[in-house]
């Protein structure tokens, strides 16, 4: 699967920054990729949610912001709960990215919460 959103969130980074991470991502194998902002105060812990749902994760944090990207697995039976937990791990107001890799094709989904 082409990663297109880590893509886009890497494309105004600066070389190393691209570099480290594209190659953190490189072997990581998937179905679905998600983007999105999250509370400065909890970041860690929804880190930890994305880890216990499967999802190699990676935060660009700085001093205005948080956004947490993940890369994984999601079968078919557990899209519908990965879809709602998405919706409620964003900052209201601001849209989640997820990019899947479906029985019928690529499918770019924003969630606004």
């Amino acid at each position: 699967m082409k990663k297109l959103i880590l893509e886009q969130l890497l494309a105004d980074k600066p070389p190393d920054t691209r570099q480290k991470v594209g190659q953190a991502f490189g072997p990581v194998s998937g179905n679905f990729e998600f983007a999105a902002s999250v509370s400065m105060e909890i970041t860690q812990q929804r880190m930890d949610e994305a880890s216990d749902r499967g999802f190699v994760v990676w935060c660009n944090k700085d001093a205005r912001s948080a956004i947490m990207y993940g890369a994984g697995n999601v079968h078919q039976e557990v899209f519908s709960d990965c879809m709602n937990w998405l919706k409620g791990i964003g900052i209201k107001g601001e849209i989640v990215m997820v990019h899947f890799e479906g029985q019928e094709g690529d499918k770019l989904i924003n969630i606004q919460n």
